[in-house]
């Protein structure tokens, strides 16, 4: 989400998704990803989405997993 009234450009996410009980341990990410959003306008948000290989047994609580967005780059 952009809460600015500037426009953004080329911005660089890693986001890590984490259970529950990882998150409050400080345990590794179930997994990560890296997404790009070449441009995201005043007060505008953007949905990301993506396929995981990953079996139900690695995401025991998956209704509770908890995300840690970093901007690792903007142009």
């Amino acid at each position: 989400v952009n809460h600015s009234s500037f426009e953004l450009t080329g911005i660089g996410l890693r986001i890590a998704v984490r259970s529950a009980a990882a998150s409050a341990n400080g345990l590794s990410p179930l997994f990560t990803l890296s997404a790009r959003v070449p441009v995201l306008g005043p007060h505008e948000s953007k949905e990301i989405r993506t396929t995981v290989e990953l079996g139900a047994y690695n995401a025991r609580d998956w209704e509770v997993l908890k995300t840690d967005v970093k901007v690792v780059s903007e142009q």
